[in-house]
């Protein structure tokens, strides 16, 4: 019934203007990833509104991408030598406070396709780094929570970062390279 009286009227205007606007936005996002090191990322075109209740409203109704400021997503395909990362070989990827992603939320590291539903434990081991195994079997020489397995195949590591800070935003942070186990 509700509907039925915010139809025609001067507020159902209003709903109406708001949903073309949140469409626009939605259509200035662009298709291109760019490039930090050997990782990928998708920006938006421009800042979102601080009108924090239509953006969680746009992300509960899945009409638009994420927001860089809320959420980001890095996509790693090739090691540090530039070869794709294959699921027949081991690889190492390790954070240390120094290039530790620059977030005000949590972050944790995850592969696609996904076959594990939980990433990496993201908590620093003695040395005070944060070593993640990305292969097909568990390592033999570290704890299964530090592992993520990988298909037989090409593969692709995820880095999740919610509320990133703004060194990652304005691409001035360059994730560590994924690297092979010989």
């Amino acid at each position: 019934m509700r509907q039925e009286v915010l139809a025609g009227t001067e507020r159902g205007a209003a709903l109406e203007h708001g949903m073309r606007l949140a469409i626009s936005h939605i259509r200035a996002y662009h298709d291109d990833p760019i490039r930090i090191g050997n990782w990928s990322v998708d920006f938006t075109a421009e800042p979102p509104s601080r009108d924090y209740l239509r953006r969680a409203a746009l992300a509960r109704a899945k009409l638009c991408r994420d927001i860089p400021q809320d959420y980001m997503r890095l996509c790693a395909g090739v090691d540090a030598a530039g070869d794709e990362l294959d699921g027949r070989f081991r690889y190492r990827l390790i954070f240390d406070s120094a290039n530790e992603p620059p977030a005000r939320g949590p972050w944790f590291i995850g592969t696609s396709p996904l076959l594990r539903s939980e990433g990496a434990i993201t908590q620093r081991d003695e040395r005070g780094k944060i070593e993640v195994r990305l292969q097909r079997n568990p390592p033999a020489d570290m704890d299964e929570s530090r592992w993520l397995p990988t298909r037989a195949g090409p593969f692709s590591a995820i880095l999740h970062v919610f509320w990133p800070g703004e060194m990652l935003l304005g691409g001035g942070w360059i994730p560590p390279s994924v690297h092979i186990i010989a």
